[in-house]
């Protein structure tokens, strides 16, 4: 009888072991499903996301090109004589360096439109600290081309800031180039400075010490 008993005992404790193994497996299988589906629900709130992130994009985008229309159709009237009452020359240049066209050719169309409009110079004549700010360096550099051509000599502030960006870039030939522009007095203290880090990076020591001898 004890161990009937016994017998009894043990098989009620394997079942109970059992019992309990099951509902362990089961939790974990459940545990399992729980994130599957939770990673299932991320992935759709994920993509959910990047398409309002491209509905925002793609609003923004043509806002954008709005913008751009309306700055061309004012920068139309002004080339035809016309003074529209908004114009920003620098946001026109911007719009048409983004349109592909090079800095030589946007130059061009400038200097077209200052025949036919020359209220346009003092516009031209304030790009300069709008192209320094944006860093825009071939720009700058042509403009500052356009307005000495055109008897409007741009300040000394612009060379030595187009000097400085080309530092900058280490575009040391170019730097020489800009300062041989301007007559030897008009060289400022910073431009000297500028001057002589570019010989010195060139490897000119000579003409690194005359200019500090300036």
């Amino acid at each position: 009888m004890a161990s009937i008993g016994l017998i009894v005992f043990g098989i009620a404790a394997l079942a109970v072991v059992l019992l309990v193994g099951a509902l362990l497996i089961l939790r974990l299988i459940e545990s399992e499903n729980l994130q599957a589906g939770s990673g299932s629900l991320s992935g759709e709130e994920e993509e959910k996301q990047s398409d309002q992130e491209r509905e925002r994009k793609s609003h923004r985008n043509g806002v954008q090109r709005e913008e751009d229309s309306e700055i061309l159709a004012a920068w139309s009237l002004a080339k035809r004589g016309q003074r529209p009452p908004q114009l920003d020359l620098a946001r026109v240049v911007d719009v048409m360096r983004k349109q592909g066209r090079s800095a030589m050719d946007v130059a061009s169309e400038l200097w077209s439109a200052l025949d036919v409009n020359s209220e346009l110079l003092a516009d031209v004549a304030a790009l300069p600290a709008a192209l320094l700010r944006d860093d825009a360096v071939e720009m700058l550099e042509v403009i500052l081309v356009l307005l000495d051509e055109r008897g409007q000599p741009p300040d000394l502030a612009s060379y030595a800031g187009l000097m400085a960006a080309q530092l900058r870039r280490r575009q040391y030939a170019d730097v020489a180039k800009t300062a041989a522009r301007l007559p030897g007095e008009a060289l400022t203290p910073r431009m000297l400075a500028i001057l002589t880090a570019s010989a010195a990076q060139r490897g000119h020591l000579d003409d690194a010490l005359g200019h500090l001898q300036q």
